[in-house]
């Protein structure tokens, strides 16, 4: 089973709304901070996410796949943020000398900043460590190559994207045992891979295909973790 028989009888006693992470969604928390989109209300959100799963008021699922896929690019990421916060920082401190040289007043101190990279790291840790894990098996794997052969969200024709996939036959087989089993609580996917999941057209929906199967299942799409906790209702 994808999760526990144990686990699903106390999420469905307990009432429990249940996030489902994917990987892009995990690594955002400890990505680069002077990228463009990303945004302290956002990583708001997700430390109130995760300290409702730490309280056990929220169920953070985790796929295998998802697991597997973060051990595999966290370092990756992790570097290129040390790396940005550093010339970040080094443009800081030269522009500050200039600007002292030419008489400005006061001073700005920036050197906690580099400290960043291994706090967000942890964060990310800590929704490891209070995961709910969902194990992958033969069924989903070949459900997920019927879906990578049949062009559905997340592939399409011209894109294999077989490991995402996994990850969202992981979750359609998670929320399948719930729901059988009583749960009544939200159940949402949370991805900010816009742009295999979403149609472009629609803002952030869901393409056709894959909404249809959420709707069966009682599930909801969120691009972020401020949708996520909306639709979660915590």
């Amino acid at each position: 089973m994808t999760l526990p028989d144990d686990r699903v009888q106390q999420l469905v006693e307990q009432g429990q709304p249940v996030l489902c992470l994917d990987t892009c969604s995990l690594l955002d928390l400890l990505r680069d901070p002077t990228r463009e989109k990303t945004y302290a209300t956002d990583l708001e959100h997700a430390m109130g996410l995760l300290e409702r799963i730490e309280s056990g008021v929220l169920a953070g699922v985790v796929a295998e796949q998802v697991q597997i896929e973060f051990h595999r690019h966290v370092d990756t990421v992790a570097a290129e943020a040390r790396e940005r916060m550093s010339q970040l920082l080094d443009t800081i401190d030269r522009v500050e000398a200039i600007a002292v040289l030419y008489g400005a007043a006061g001073s700005l101190d920036c050197a906690h900043w580099r400290d960043h990279p291994q706090r967000a790291r942890a964060l990310a840790e800590r929704w490891l460590a209070a995961r709910t894990p969902a194990a992958s098996s033969p069924a989903i794997v070949g459900r997920a190559w019927a879906r990578v052969s049949h062009g559905r969200t997340p592939a399409t024709q011209s894109k294999n994207s077989m490991e995402d996939c996994v990850v969202i036959e992981t979750y359609l087989d998670a929320a399948v045992q719930l729901r059988a089993a009583g749960l009544t609580h939200p159940i949402v996917f949370a991805s900010s891979n816009i742009r295999d999941y979403t149609d472009r057209a629609q803002g952030s929906a869901l393409r056709a295909d894959l909404a249809a199967e959420f709707d069966a299942l009682g599930m909801h799409y969120a691009v972020n973790y401020g949708a996520a906790r909306h639709w979660l209702g915590v």
